[in-house]
């Protein structure tokens, strides 16, 4: 799971860094989406005050680079990739685990998000990540 901690409203949070992990026997891309509480809902979260949910637009990641420290909006908009309700394969071509006794078939994704006016209280969501085929495995 990712905890983005305590957020204000109008502030982007700060990154967090998440591992995929491929134990299996071929090279693999990752699909992404998201929801609040129901699948298809709009929403990166649900929150338990205030007059808005997150719109899932405002949680973003990075496949290929860490972007540590703050960021403005505009910086966020621009350094990341939106997640989205429906399901959205990217390249990520993650090697197959080449010994079954290392876990060394590892690389990072890097998530954060923006909390608009109105967002109050404890808020949750959920993001599936998936496995494809990449090309030429």
């Amino acid at each position: 799971p990712i905890d983005f901690g305590e957020i204000n409203a109008t502030q982007v949070g700060p990154e967090s860094e998440i591992n995929i992990t491929n134990a299996g026997n071929m090279m693999i891309n990752i699909s992404l989406n998201g929801h609040g509480g129901i699948i298809g809902d709009g929403f990166a979260m649900s929150c338990s005050l205030g007059d808005n949910n997150i719109s899932i637009g405002y949680e973003k990641y990075n496949l290929t680079e860490t972007n540590p420290g703050s960021l403005s909006l505009a910086e966020f908009e621009t350094l990341y990739t939106n997640l989205t309700s429906n399901p959205v394969v990217r390249s990520f071509n993650l090697n197959y685990r080449q010994n079954d006794i290392l876990n060394d078939a590892i690389d990072s994704t890097y998530w954060r998000i923006y909390v608009p006016l109105g967002v109050a209280g404890t808020c949750n969501g959920t993001i599936l990540f998936g496995a494809t085929q990449a090309a030429g495995a």
